[in-house]
């Protein structure tokens, strides 16, 4: 596509901005709710017109234009009727005016060699018959051939061609009729294509009556051109009677007579033409719109008044429903953890303890806040552990999830120290060697740990226990990655560990791998005294609960039981007692700093 762009006249220095726009964008623009027309008057017979636009005196000057071209184009229609009987007109005399100086011509030659001027008084009767005859003889074949050109234009519905028969001098008042209302439904409908489609109900309307309008002229037409038919052949029949009286005739006189008879009758037809075209240019010269421009449009500077009401409760309304849909369809399509109440009426097992969410950035909530909420909620759950597992007997416990980020190795971490600040003296072991960094937030050097002593590459398990800044907490790390995790957890080497760190330890804390990544991760069952099965807030989904009663009820493991992590402070047990009551993450030390 090239575009070109020129400078009409000078314009201030500056950016001059283009803007390209399809037709169809651009017609919206003027056409639609924009654009509206009205009667002035219920009565009157006055519209008017109104444009919405951006640009006034655009607008008007499009008004202005519309209207002088709707006038144009009903001039045009009244026009194009008369406008072809005049081209018709004109196809024929080119035909008849070359024969007529034809026969003008040999007439001046055979006086001038014959020295012959006037015709005989027998002569000049059968002169006189045979020109008669043929001049109807030559109207009415002109009739006919009028009948079929309408024909074919009727057949492949070029109904802008059609010319008015009483243009011609064809005065069948039946005809006329048809034809004229053929062309006011043929106009009607060309009107109403501006503003609809093909497949509008009142342009199918108009196309019937169409189709039914020709179907009645083609069939008067072709009674018509076989009466002019018979008319033809009567009166052939007739001029060949009196031609055998014309060749009783001297053959000078019948020379005469024969150029004399083809002047006149060209010269009557030619008469005839010139007359009708004359006829057909008058009416065109003397039509004029039926409509005229009343008052031209002008550019009003008033701005637009709008609808504050309307606008105000649609966007109410949208603004309402548009919200209660929308979530809506997230309530349907969530299928996560939400509700605890929810979980412990789906649980087959007891939920132990709701844990707060942890909004600091270490894992080691309970050593370095306890004070916190956090704190206080691992306080509760050692508390109803207590009530599972007796204070004065030591403890076993191991800590796993469906999947990874539900917050296994948190609960774990936490749990052991919160056993810790109690002076109970606690291992933790990290039993998930697929994540040998877990416990990174210790700060501890030495990155030996379970998968090294369970490979045998270290004797002791002395050498895989660590101490941590709690005198009371020690911790075993998961190692480097090994080829065979779960077999090492299933591992008679494991079984040997855990039983001896039990005499060691009062409270031994095994953080496992997620039950649905790893199948061995039950094995550790058979070691502790209780499993706690870790399920997250908005986390978790709901089909995780089917698979944990699963594990109780299929597998037989009765020693199970629920946390959930990751618990929002409106859904704790304590929120009526006001959260910040408790001390949050990195607040302790702002405080204290403002106080001295």
């Amino acid at each position: 596509m090239k575009i070109k762009v020129t400078l009409m006249k000078n314009i201030p220095e500056g950016e001059v901005l283009i803007l390209l726009r399809t037709k169809g964008s651009l017609l919206s623009e003027y056409t639609g709710d924009n654009f509206q027309v009205f009667a002035v008057e219920q009565v009157a017979s006055v519209l008017g017109l109104m444009l919405n636009t951006s640009h006034p005196q655009k607008g008007a000057d499009y008004l202005n234009t519309l209207m002088e071209v709707f006038l144009d184009m009903e001039l045009e229609e009244k026009n194009r009727m008369a406008r072809n009987t005049v081209e018709f007109i004109d196809s024929q005399i080119a035909g008849v005016s070359d024969t007529l100086s034809y026969f003008e011509n040999n007439l001046q030659s055979f006086r001038s060699s014959n020295r012959t001027y006037d015709i005989a008084a027998e002569s000049n009767t059968v002169f006189q018959q045979i020109t008669s005859l043929e001049a109807e003889l030559a109207r009415e074949r002109f009739n006919k051939d009028y009948f079929e050109e309408l024909k074919s234009y009727l057949q492949n519905g070029n109904f802008e061609q059609i010319i008015a028969p009483s243009g011609l001098g064809i005065s069948d008042p039946t005809l006329n009729s048809l034809i004229s209302s053929l062309i006011s439904l043929q106009s009607e409908r060309s009107n109403l294509l501006f503003s609809q489609t093909e497949a509008s109900p009142r342009v199918r309307e108009l196309n019937r009556k169409i189709q039914d309008a020709s179907s009645s002229i083609l069939e008067l037409i072709r009674n018509l051109s076989n009466s002019a038919q018979m008319k033809i052949n009567d009166l052939e029949i007739r001029i060949n009677s009196i031609n055998r009286q014309f060749s009783r005739l001297p053959s000078t006189e019948q020379n005469l007579v024969r150029i004399q008879r083809g002047r006149n009758l060209n010269e009557s037809i030619y008469n005839y033409l010139q007359q009708r075209r004359a006829e057909a240019a008058i009416a065109m010269a003397s039509n004029f719109a039926a409509n005229k421009i009343v008052e031209y449009a002008q550019a009003s500077g008033n701005p637009i008044k709008v609808k504050q009401q309307a606008i105000y409760l649609i966007f109410l309304v949208i603004g309402f429903i548009v919200p209660v849909v929308i979530i809506g369809f997230i309530v349907i399509i969530d299928n996560r953890v939400k509700d605890p109440k929810e979980l412990e009426s789906l649980l087959s097992m007891p939920l132990l303890a709701k844990i707060p969410q942890n909004k600091a950035d270490s894992s080691l909530v309970v050593l370095r806040e306890p004070r916190s909420a956090i704190a206080e909620s691992f306080r509760a759950l050692k508390t109803n552990i207590s009530f599972v597992v007796p204070m004065d007997q030591k403890l076993a416990v191991a800590v796993s999830s469906t999947l990874a980020g539900e917050g296994k190795t948190f609960t774990a971490i936490n749990l052991a120290s919160i056993y810790a600040l109690n002076q109970k003296k606690a291992i933790l072991v990290s039993c998930d060697m697929f994540k040998p960094n877990a416990m990174r937030d210790f700060e501890l050097k030495s990155k030996i740990g379970l998968s090294n002593y369970l490979s045998q590459q270290v004797d002791s398990e002395s050498d895989i226990i660590q101490k941590t800044e709690n005198p009371f907490l020690d911790i075993i790390y998961a190692g480097v990655i090994p080829p065979n995790p779960s077999d090492l957890l299933g591992s008679y080497r494991f079984a040997s560990l855990v039983k001896d760190l039990k005499l060691r330890y009062d409270v031994v804390v095994l953080d496992t791998p997620p039950v649905g990544l790893i199948s061995q991760s039950l094995e550790v069952a058979k070691h502790v005294d209780m499993i706690l099965f870790v399920l997250r807030q908005n986390f978790s989904e709901m089909s995780f609960i089917e698979d944990i009663n699963d594990l109780k009820t299929k597998k037989g493991i009765q020693h199970l039981y629920a946390i959930l992590n990751g618990v929002s402070a409106k859904d704790l047990a304590y929120k009526g007692y006001n959260y910040g009551y408790y001390e949050e993450s990195g607040k302790k030390k702002k405080i204290a700093s403002k106080r001295t």
